[in-house]
């Protein structure tokens, strides 16, 4: 074999050479760029978002969750405001976009008066009971739940109920408590981070008994619905 086949031509050889002088400097370059593009995105997205407790990256807010939860959202309104973020789980998907889009329906200006209407409607309901005790020493937590329901089951089904110590009620109350434990984001990791969806179901879903409570309280709710 020509030992001039292995020897590269001068000038191909100078490029060679130019080419491996320059690889490191484009990285820098790229890479300078590429900073630069975070810092002002970050800037830029900063502008725009409201102010934020710190956050992990996998579990947003959800650890400062502690005790009370209402507690925990007024403490850090008095630290960041009145307005602002408070991320739990993963990020926004299309699941929340549906969510926020119903409940932007649900609790728009658009039916307040509705809702508005029948708060002060059951309101006085309640005044009127209360009164017909005159002196009588009464537990109020009751006549409280009471008006919940009512608001609640009025404008869902047109359903309410008269007397805090109807059997009816008490069961309703307490088919909305285990419906609640089975349907809050916290009760279904899976809802929090989509990736737990490689585990086995029964570690991470609700078990048979509180999506039993689900369904028998959606039983429930077609039932008044039918009544109207």
């Amino acid at each position: 074999m020509d030992a001039r086949l292995l020897i590269p031509r001068p000038e191909y050889a100078l490029s060679l050479l130019e080419f491996a002088n320059a690889i490191p400097t484009s990285i820098l370059i790229s890479a300078g760029l590429g900073v630069i593009r975070i810092v002002w995105n970050s800037r830029r997205d900063g502008a725009k978002l409201l102010p934020a407790p710190p956050s992990i990256p996998a579990l947003g807010n959800l650890h400062l969750l502690k005790g009370n939860p209402m507690t925990c959202l007024e403490d850090w309104s008095k630290k960041l405001g009145p307005n602002y973020r408070f991320r739990n789980g993963g990020e926004y998907g299309d699941n929340w976009i549906k969510l926020r889009r119903f409940f932007t329906d649900a609790l728009g200006q658009r039916r307040l008066p509705l809702y508005l209407e029948q708060i002060n409607s059951e309101a006085r309901f309640l005044i009127k009971y209360v009164s017909t005790k005159k002196s009588t020493p009464i537990d109020p937590t009751m006549y409280i739940m009471l008006l919940t329901f009512n608001v609640t089951m009025k404008i869902l089904a047109d359903y309410r109920i008269d007397d805090p110590n109807d059997p009816e009620l008490l069961e309703e109350l307490e088919l909305q408590t285990k419906h609640f434990h089975a349907t809050y984001p916290a009760s279904n990791p899976v809802e929090l981070q989509p990736f737990l969806k490689v585990f086995p179901q029964s570690w991470v879903t609700e078990n048979r008994r509180r999506v039993g409570h689900s369904r028998s309280m959606r039983q429930k709710v077609n039932e008044f619905s039918g009544r109207g």
